[in-house]
């Protein structure tokens, strides 16, 4: 190769869209979940202003304005869109491994003992010389 030819050009291998469909999907049953269980308490607190909520009902009406919401959202290709750019940032986070978690865990039960001892020594302290200063 002489130095007027191009070198090949290496292109990074990205992983396609399609590889974080199913976390998508994950990602909208979590929502559908908690907007079934967000749902049903609202109804549930609208209800009970005008008698006892009626369960079967009220589940009922739950799922379906989430289904809704969901299958909407799911139509919509900005919403889309941003879910997959969610999933691929999440995708690009280095997790910490097993003995890093473990030294962290423990540095923050270390500090967090030392910071209540300190405490309770100042609370102490201050109790005695409140307690001092109400004698006289």
């Amino acid at each position: 190769m002489t130095d007027n030819e191009e070198s090949p050009k290496i292109t990074p291998v990205v992983s396609s869209a399609q590889d974080y469909t199913r976390y998508v999907h994950f990602l909208y049953l979590g929502g559908i979940a908690l907007c079934i269980w967000l749902v049903n308490k609202i109804i549930s607190s609208m209800w009970l202003a005008f008698g006892e909520p009626i369960k079967g009902v009220v589940i009922g009406l739950s799922i379906l304005i989430s289904l809704l919401l969901a299958f909407f959202l799911w139509r919509h290709e900005r919403v889309k869109g941003l879910a997959y750019e969610v999933v691929t940032e999440l995708s690009k986070v280095t997790w910490p491994t097993r003995k890093e978690l473990y030294a962290a865990v423990i540095a923050v039960i270390i500090v967090s003992v030392i910071t209540s001892t300190i405490l309770f020594l100042f609370d102490a302290f201050w109790s005695w010389i409140t307690t001092k200063l109400y004698a006289l």
